[in-house]
């Protein structure tokens, strides 16, 4: 393996190697291995993507980042934050070191069909209530996200979130102000949609926008709140994007004040199938904080509710590879199942869980959840369910009882002759 030379702040030579993987090499920059720096990566930034002036830019950014010596670079901080500056043998600033990430995986990636077949619901929620403590950290030191987005955030095998790209983060130090300058159409608030990003285009409003997306998609089956299906095949579908501007979503009705023919994804459960703290707070960002941004709910409003939730979880009788709330009736899985005619995707997991937690078994077994506390196994067979399983049992009756009268009826005959 060829190694490069750089140099930190202070004179460090730091040995950079190959790329950590195959998706390591972004738009704006590529990410490392350090072979003499165990537990550190380098982050380098494309000379033949980014102008001089670019380059200027995020130098001045992130020694100001390490200058300003923020809680976020220390060890249990959930940020990647740049270590030490990286500069070439001619002084030129080239990148920044951060910590790695052992055996971390992008959000984005977990979402996917190949990966949220390995995961369960109970994961989900973990990773969804650890990314909120996550937004709560950054947002606590005066820090915006800025472009946040699954792609942007890594989760390793016990649902830890780890914040990366943070170069990319809004904040401002000494009078100066180092804004964000990138987004995403599908994590963006309404008010960013179809539009340039200012100086300061991004808030604490717009992370907390984004925040309630992610957090649907990891408790709805990766829906997006505001994808719909169309009820009338003829009717001219809108874009996501058109959806998010007018705030029309199909999990909630009044919305819909055009009545147009629209309903909820075959993909996912209804929005009822949570808790009503949880469904409050997906309202309050989408429908009563769609233009009103400060009534969105902070991150922390988060937390309490979807531990909560981990704590009232029960495993479907029919499917152990279902698990939901404990308040549902009949498994919202099962029937997404049926809906949708397709896979569930949401498997048992693998025998890994975190350290100082009890492994689970495959399939789970009561009161060895590795990220919340017990889930309760309840027969949860819908009703139609039973009445066939009714109904099958007296058909069977009925058919012995006429094989007997049909052979007592053969004996008659034969006895008679």
């Amino acid at each position: 393996m060829y190694l490069l030379p750089y140099y930190g702040k202070s004179g460090q030579i730091y040995y950079v190697g190959s790329l950590v993987s195959k998706e390591a090499k972004g738009g704006e920059g590529s990410v490392h291995c350090l072979p003499q720096n165990p537990g550190l990566v380098a982050k380098i930034y494309r000379c033949d993507v980014l102008s001089a002036n670019d380059i200027k830019q995020r130098a001045r950014k992130v020694e100001s980042m390490l200058t300003k010596n923020s809680p976020l670079a220390s060890s249990d901080s959930f940020c990647a934050w740049p270590q030490d500056a990286l500069y070439d043998s001619d002084g030129v600033f080239c990148g920044y070191i951060m910590r790695s990430v052992e055996q971390g995986v992008k959000l984005s990636r977990k979402l996917s069909d190949k990966l949220r077949i390995q995961s369960t619901q109970e994961e989900l929620i973990a990773i969804a209530c650890n990314l909120a403590i996550a937004v709560e950290q950054v947002h606590s030191h005066s820090y915006v996200i800025g472009d946040f987005k699954p792609d942007n955030l890594l989760v390793d095998s016990h649902a830890f979130i780890t914040i990366i790209d943070v170069d990319s983060f809004q904040f401002e130090f000494k009078d100066e102000f180092f804004p964000c300058k990138a987004g995403t159409p599908e994590w963006l608030p309404p008010e960013l949609q179809e539009t340039s990003f200012a100086c300061h285009s991004f808030s604490a409003e717009t992370d907390r926008w984004a925040l309630a997306v992610i957090i649907f998609k990891l408790l709805m089956n990766d829906t997006h709140p505001f994808t719909h299906r169309m009820t009338n095949p003829l009717a001219e579908r809108s874009s996501q994007s058109e959806n998010v501007i007018c705030g029309l979503s199909s999990h909630f009705p009044e919305t819909n004040r055009a009545g147009l023919a629209i309903g909820e994804p075959l993909t996912c459960p209804p929005l009822s199938t949570l808790p009503p703290e949880v469904c409050n707070l997906f309202r309050q960002t989408f429908v009563d904080g769609h233009i009103a941004d400060l009534r969105r709910p902070a991150a922390v409003e988060w937390i309490t509710p979807l531990q909560q939730l981990s704590q009232r979880l029960i495993v479907c009788s029919v499917d152990v590879k279902h698990i939901y709330w404990e308040q549902v009736t009949s498994c919202p899985w099962c029937a997404v199942k049926r809906a949708s005619r397709v896979p569930l995707t949401i498997e048992p997991p693998t025998s890994t869980a975190p350290k100082n937690k009890a492994p689970r078994q495959n399939p789970i077994q009561q009161g060895t959840s590795p990220y919340f506390n017990d889930i309760q196994y309840r027969n949860t067979q819908p009703k139609d369910a039973s009445i066939e399983t009714f109904l099958t049992a007296v058909g069977i009756g009925l058919a012995i009882v006429g094989a007997f009268v049909l052979i007592f009826l053969l004996l008659v005959v034969l006895l008679g002759v």
